[in-house]
């Protein structure tokens, strides 16, 4: 009977031992846990920008940064909303295409007036005319006017020209001003006058702004230099990229910053 005591005490210190044992393990399953979660997150998660994710991914904490990749694309989109910069009018493209038809029609007189060319001689020479496309019907136009029909119709291409030159014309709005200058021709005109100005008139205009690529330049990069950096927030648990979505430039962006 009096070995009772010592059973009961051994049985307390086995009990003890048990439960330090249960709490030991438990505690080691637990950093178990959290290594196997970090070496998933590090390891396991494996995608490819452009390409759809394999599995759901979840942001494993709660975490803010500057993102280098919305940030540029910020600045990009402010750079694009800047419309190209043109140079101011130039008045001296319109005098030396005014100048240049003056030129012309001069020389046309003089042909016109040629005793000892014939009509086939002249209307060669008229369609020789250089930056100039004269067809044969607009060349027999041009040698059938009389002196004042032929002043009158100089006049005419003289004074669209002059108009339409004062305007900024970019390349890209050229045939849209050719155009107009195509049907400037006075109603006033006979049918043979029209004819050749509105087939010589529209070849004197021609653009009088440029694109300024200095200015538009220095311009685009002051807007992308007011962007201010993008910060990115995510909260823990929040999913990043869903299964079979295609991983984005800033998907992986911000799985790299999450480690």
């Amino acid at each position: 009977m009096e070995a009772l005591p010592a059973t009961r005490q051994q049985l307390r210190e086995t009990v003890r031992g048990f439960r330090l044992l249960v709490f030991a393990s438990i505690l080691t399953l637990g950093m178990t846990l959290i290594l196997s979660f970090n070496l998933v997150w590090t390891s396991q998660v494996n995608v490819v920008v452009g390409e759809p994710a394999p599995d759901d991914v979840f942001a494993p904490i709660s975490y803010s940064y500057t993102s280098t990749v919305l940030t540029e694309k910020a600045r990009e989109q402010a750079r694009n909303s800047i419309a190209e910069i043109f140079t101011p009018l130039d008045p001296g493209i319109g005098r030396e295409q005014l100048a240049q038809a003056n030129a012309i029609f001069s020389f046309i007189e003089t042909i016109r007036n040629d005793p000892l060319a014939t009509t086939e001689d002249k209307i060669a020479y008229f369609q020789s005319i250089e930056d100039l496309e004269v067809s044969e019907e607009v060349a027999r136009d041009l040698l059938t006017f009389n002196p004042s029909e032929f002043n009158t119709v100089k006049s005419e291409i003289l004074r669209i020209v002059d108009d339409l030159m004062r305007e900024e014309i970019r390349e890209s709005q050229l045939e849209e001003f050719q155009r107009i200058a195509r049907r400037q021709a006075s109603l006033g005109l006979t049918q043979a006058q029209s004819n050749v100005v509105t087939n010589l008139a529209w070849q004197f205009i021609a653009p009088t702004v440029f694109p300024d690529d200095e200015a538009t330049s220095a311009t685009r990069d002051q807007a992308a230099q007011d962007i201010e950096p993008v910060t990115r927030s995510v909260a823990r648990d929040q999913r990043i990229v869903r299964a079979g979505e295609i991983v984005t430039v800033e998907d992986y962006e911000l799985m790299g910053q999450l480690g």
